[in-house]
């Protein structure tokens, strides 16, 4: 058993983290199935928008708050790393990688090491997780090779405009994507300070 050592204001300060967690855990709890009840009631008498209207945006924005804020950063790390490497892929394959099973392989074994942390992590082992990388990496180039080219900066910003709304299409979906329920915080006992 390792024992690790910590000022009480350290200790302090992860027990008010840990209650603030327990804290907006709940109240997502609460705010979805008070939304599943309101959306039901509603079903029968709305008809679906034909396009995204701004109570339906901040419908969007509202449940993004939402979600539990260790979910989102690891999310964020996630699309970064991904990205950042397959650019840099001559470099991977200068040292015999190959740069997409190795991101592969090391946000898989991340998520891992994640869910020991964190009550609930992006679902890497989604059959979509991994397509929705790969496609924003192939987006990601064509914009690069758009900033490259000698076209007009007005071109290139039209030239651009479809391809930067798929994109933010995929991180949507990618940020809205299942969720992977860990427990952790369940399972980890309260933190108590010593004095």
């Amino acid at each position: 058993m390792v024992e690790i050592l910590l000022p009480v204001g350290e200790l302090l300060e992860l027990e008010r983290e840990q209650q603030q967690l327990k804290a907006k855990q709940q109240k997502r709890n609460q705010q979805l199935s008070t939304k599943s009840r309101k959306k039901d009631e509603k079903t029968s008498s709305i008809s679906p928008p034909s396009s995204l209207s701004s109570s339906s945006l901040s419908s969007v924005l509202s449940l993004s708050l939402s979600l539990s804020p260790p979910q989102k950063r690891i999310f964020q790390v996630y699309v970064t790393m991904y990205l950042n490497d397959h650019a840099r892929s001559p470099f991977y394959e200068s040292l015999g990688l190959n740069t997409k099973q190795f991101n592969q392989h090391v946000i898989i074994e991340t998520n891992k090491t994640t869910e020991r942390i964190f009550p609930e992590v992006p679902d890497v082992e989604d059959p979509a997780f991994f397509p929705r990388l790969d496609r924003m990496v192939a987006m990601n180039e064509r914009l690069a090779a758009i900033g490259c080219s000698d076209a007009p900066g007005l071109v290139k910003t039209l030239q651009k405009v479809p391809i930067l709304a798929s994109f933010v299409g995929e991180l949507l979906a990618m940020f809205f994507s299942p969720v992977k329920a860990t427990g952790s915080a369940d399972l980890v006992p309260e933190v108590q300070a010593v004095y």
